[in-house]
């Protein structure tokens, strides 16, 4: 038996669906995976829908998902120790002490490698891409390579 559906009953419904839709949305936007932000452990991974707000010390390593519908894997790098390195995928939200090193992957989907020298010994050198996020107390020493790809030296005083 079809039942007739009156103005009041498509609203009652129209506006359930729109309130559930309102709270689901607030939910999606940057949720994370059940790792979640609340573990401080280094290498902790999570997902989120958008990269704003994304805690500190925190890097986009991977995207996963159609393109519709994508989500950001974000890695911890809060207490990682010196000389650790990580592949990202963009220079957004690097965390202070954290250097390029070197770039891999073709040029539509490259992967740029970030090496820890918070922490490092005196006298410790590395090859860096670029001047960007050098800490404090790391001097240039020399450059290496053609002039399309050069590598600035730095030793730690």
């Amino acid at each position: 038996m079809i039942k007739k559906l009156t103005v009041a009953s498509v609203l009652a419904v129209a506006l359930l669906g729109s309130a559930v839709g309102v709270q689901a949305a607030a939910v999606t936007t940057n949720q994370v995976s059940s790792l979640g932000y609340q573990t401080n452990s280094y290498g902790a991974e999570a997902g989120v829908k958008s990269l704003n707000n994304i805690p500190p010390g925190w890097v986009h390593v991977r995207t996963t998902g159609p393109s519709w519908d994508q989500t950001f894997i974000i890695k911890n790098l809060n207490g990682a120790p010196y000389g650790a390195e990580v592949g990202i995928k963009s220079f957004y939200n690097l965390p202070s002490g954290w250097v390029h090193v070197s770039t891999t992957g073709p040029s539509w989907d490259q992967t740029f490698i970030i090496k820890n020298l918070n922490g490092a010994p005196s006298g410790a050198q590395v090859g860096v891409k670029s001047f960007y996020n050098i800490p404090v107390g790391w001097v240039h020493i020399s450059t290496t390579g053609p002039s399309w790809d050069q590598t600035y030296i730095f030793k730690k005083l």
